[in-house]
């Protein structure tokens, strides 16, 4: 059954979605730009319907696996039923003679929203903190700082040693959230010289 406690009225941006399909960003944008799922107003969508829906979360999720045995009137019917889906319905859908188990796509939808809800928890953004940057609450370690660190080779216990401000949930937090909202504009200057990582403790 869905989780009573994830918000399911709170349509994603694509890219959220992708996260939480498992899915490049492209597809998901295809998927939309096809009309294979009906876009709704929400974030990420520059002015136009763009953000995507709890039932079409499942949908994305099932994709992969259904897709070889569905027609597109099939995957339309199950598009509908998903819909309709709510926690009194178990996790059994049936689609024409076709039973699916939708326990392991809910499960997995539900988990990705609450690390995403998570991520936002944990990430503030403070107009006089590094001039609005996000950053980890508490501190004043930028999230793209430290995913520039990590995409140079830094591991996990290095950064969490060289930052005993952070928590494991933490770091990943912010991780995760540079994965999700990376930086836009031009990349600023990398906190590298000579290919040499610098550490700052905080």
């Amino acid at each position: 059954m869905i989780d009573p406690t994830v918000p399911t009225d709170e349509p994603l941006s694509p890219r959220e979605a992708a996260y939480v399909a498992d899915l490049p960003e492209k597809t998901v944008q295809q998927v939309i730009d096809r009309h294979e799922i009906e876009p709704v107003s929400g974030p990420g969508g520059g002015g136009q319907a763009r953000g995507v829906s709890y039932a079409d979360l499942l949908y994305l999720r099932l994709r992969g696996t259904l897709d070889p045995w569905l027609t597109g009137q099939g995957r339309r019917m199950v598009r509908e039923e998903l819909r309709g889906y709510g926690p009194e319905a178990g996790y059994t859908l049936s689609v024409g003679p076709l039973s699916v188990d939708v326990e392991p796509a809910v499960r997995a939808v539900d988990e990705r929203i609450h690390q995403i809800r998570e991520v936002k928890a944990v990430i503030v953004h403070d107009p006089e903190v590094l001039g609005g940057e996000p950053v980890v609450s508490g501190t004043r370690i930028g999230v793209y700082f430290l995913s520039e660190l990590q995409k140079q080779g830094a591991g996990t216990d290095e950064l969490l040693e060289d930052y005993p401000s952070l928590t494991l949930h933490t770091l990943q937090a912010a991780l995760t959230y540079a994965r999700l909202y990376p930086r836009r504009g031009r990349p600023r200057r990398t906190p590298f010289t000579g290919g040499t990582v610098l550490r700052r403790r905080r």
